[in-house]
């Protein structure tokens, strides 16, 4: 008897390895590539793509790696956006599928797309011919299997969705917005200002001096960075609205959209002055909240014109975080006030 499970849980076990791990040697034909690209991958695992024809297809392998590595990561984000988690782990989490399909991220990144330049377009098409050569491969995360569903094939829009969640998960201070307004209902204006420190008039801002000069002049004494009607206290937010938001925010911080101690960003920059190689070093150092696969996909892409290695994000068709032959770059983030919240009329919707 021992024998016979022992054998009937190696089988499983080779199966499951067979089905589900991705071939990562030889050669392969893949129908929309324009020239041959090679994928070569280091002891660490990490892509280096080298395509000889056209930058489009350099993202082409790229598409297909992200898909072999985190196809069940960018399925996963891909239903978080659309507001479709429910479909496949039931109705506990239809108050998330609420939450996303009432802010919109899919319907943004929809009205999104057509905006974007023409080598854009080509570049997202490129990336999504990768993703769905890599699908067609066969090999099937395992999470599909445990969950018992066949992803849908990859759209050009799938590339921007997940962006759009991150906007909002990285402007965050939607949680300040409801809370100023408790507490403007509770201790009116003033009591905001005691509470909450005011942004100070003459600290730095993000528009320049030129553009503050078009914008409509702002009475001396510290700006408010918090809710826009903090200054008329006869506008407090009703209790049942309050009540409402917060549920929104419930909802976000069950999927991980909410501020952690931590959680913000910080790079610095050092002059060639200052380094032994005589060049400049620049640092970028993001806290995001900790996740299981990681949010970030290392990898080398090498086209004609493009040439870039860094950090992607599985599901977009870019290095998020890295260099070329020219420049580094990076990005931060940190406590911006980037969310409104409006009252509008009775009737009005």
């Amino acid at each position: 008897m021992l024998l016979l499970l022992a054998l009937v849980l190696g089988a499983t076990a080779w199966w499951v390895h067979a089905t589900a791990t991705p071939r990562v040697r030889g050669q392969l034909t893949l129908a929309g590539l324009q020239g041959p690209v090679t994928v070569t991958r280091d002891e660490w695992g990490v892509p280096h793509i080298r395509a000889r024809v056209s930058d489009e297809d350099a993202v082409y392998a790229l598409g297909f790696v992200h898909w072999q590595d985190r196809a069940w990561q960018m399925d996963f984000q891909r239903r978080v956006v659309q507001g479709r988690l429910s479909e496949v782990l039931g109705t506990a989490a239809l108050p998330q599928d609420r939450f996303l399909r009432t802010w919109g991220f899919q319907r943004a990144a929809l009205s999104a797309l057509p905006a974007l330049s023409e080598r854009s377009r080509r570049l997202i098409r490129a990336y999504t011919a990768g993703v769905n050569a890599g699908m067609a491969q066969g090999k099937v995360a395992l999470e599909f299997r445990i969950l018992g569903y066949t992803p849908d094939p990859w759209t050009e829009v799938d590339s921007l969705s997940w962006s759009k969640l991150m906007a909002y998960d990285l402007g965050g201070n939607q949680a300040d917005e409801v809370q100023g307004a408790r507490v403007v209902r509770r201790l009116g204006a003033q009591g905001l200002n005691e509470v909450t420190a005011p942004y100070p008039a003459s600290a730095p801002t993000v528009l320049s001096s030129d553009e503050l000069g078009t914008v409509r002049p702002t009475p001396p004494g510290p700006v408010r960075a918090g809710p826009e009607h903090a200054s008329r206290p006869d506008t407090g937010l009703p209790p049942a609205t309050v009540r409402a938001l917060q549920a929104h925010l419930n909802a976000a911080r069950e999927l991980g959209l909410n501020a952690v101690p931590g959680k913000g960003s910080n790079n610095w920059v050092l002059a060639g002055s200052r380094t032994a190689s005589g060049k400049p070093i620049l640092a970028d150092d993001p806290h995001l909240a900790l996740s299981s696969p990681m949010l970030w996909y290392l990898a080398d892409l090498q086209g004609p014109t493009l040439k870039a290695i860094g950090a992607s994000i599985p599901g977009l068709p870019s290095i998020v975080i890295g260099r070329n032959e020219r420049v580094a770059w990076g990005v931060t983030n940190v406590n911006p006030d980037v969310q409104d919240l409006y009252i509008e009329p009775q009737g009005h919707a």
